[in-house]
């Protein structure tokens, strides 16, 4: 009987090592993508900022960090704007697998609760991320479209 309890308690274990053992593949993608996540950021502050929401038809190619502009040049501008988009496209859904676990622990009404502030936090992140991210991808692709 002891033993039973003791493997019940191991297959519920928060700690890490327990969420490692019920799903690894997942931890190891949260794990890279909370890497990633720092990476991300140490490349902005290395560069000066990030492309996300930048016009180069007005701005040039720039990166912005807090309102401060940082001329670069154009491959640095792209990668910036293609390595930001990915981190912030792929950052969502690694916090939700990362929270399934727990979540479906729960019931009632805190379950539901905690299910509509991620759907609401999610909807409200791509629609920011989108939002600058294309405004940005659309005036790069009209500044090297061929003049008319």
């Amino acid at each position: 009987m002891d033993r039973a309890v003791a493997t019940a308690q191991r297959n519920h274990d928060p700690n890490a090592h327990g969420l490692f053992r019920q799903a690894p593949l997942r931890t190891i993608l949260f794990l890279v993508v909370f890497v990633n996540w720092f990476v991300c950021a140490a490349v902005s502050i290395a560069i000066g900022g990030d492309a996300i929401g930048t016009t180069p038809s007005h701005q040039g190619f720039v990166v912005t960090s807090h309102g401060r502009e940082t001329p670069v040049c154009e491959g640095i501008w792209l990668f910036s704007l293609c390595y930001s988009l990915a981190t912030f496209a792929l950052m969502p859904p690694a916090v939700f697998l990362l929270a399934a676990t727990p979540l479906h622990r729960l019931k009632g009404a805190p379950r539901y609760l905690i299910v509509i502030l991620v759907v609401l936090w999610v909807t409200g992140w791509y629609c920011a991320v989108i939002r600058n991210g294309g405004h940005s991808i659309l005036d790069y692709l009209s500044t090297r479209a061929p003049n008319r």
